[in-house]
């Protein structure tokens, strides 16, 4: 793979992991009322997803780099929901923590199905 690509790839990761920490940064108030429609579990699982598979697309595939990004999940998951202990009318809850880390591993194990594929 080209390094341009390559570095495209990890900026999109960047970008992505900076776009939850700045979503966490909103005050309780500030945010809009839930609806009851997604289960905010759901919510999380599915942010989290995403980020594990921009991170599964950005990052070769090799087994360090596999523990690397696995071990990058679980701590900025931890580190996403310390902050939001930090932000008025937050609070950090372990389940959502769990739902994090479940959607990571999802979603890094997905990618590398997906890019391992045939095709």
């Amino acid at each position: 793979m080209k390094e341009d690509v390559r570095k495209g790839r990890r900026l999109i990761h960047g970008l992505y992991a900076g776009l939850i920490l700045a979503v966490s940064s909103v005050p309780g108030s500030d945010l809009p009322e839930a609806t009851g429609l997604v289960p905010d579990k759901a919510v999380h699982f599915a942010e989290y997803c995403l980020l594990g598979l921009l991170g599964g697309w950005a990052y070769p595939t090799d087994k360090r780099k596999l523990w690397l990004l696995l071990l990058f999940g679980l701590g900025f998951a931890g580190l996403d929901e310390i902050w939001q202990s930090c932000v008025p009318q937050r609070k950090s809850e372990w389940l959502d923590f769990l739902a994090d880390v479940a959607g990571h591993l999802v979603g890094v194990l997905t990618a590398l199905f997906l890019l391992r594929r045939p095709g």
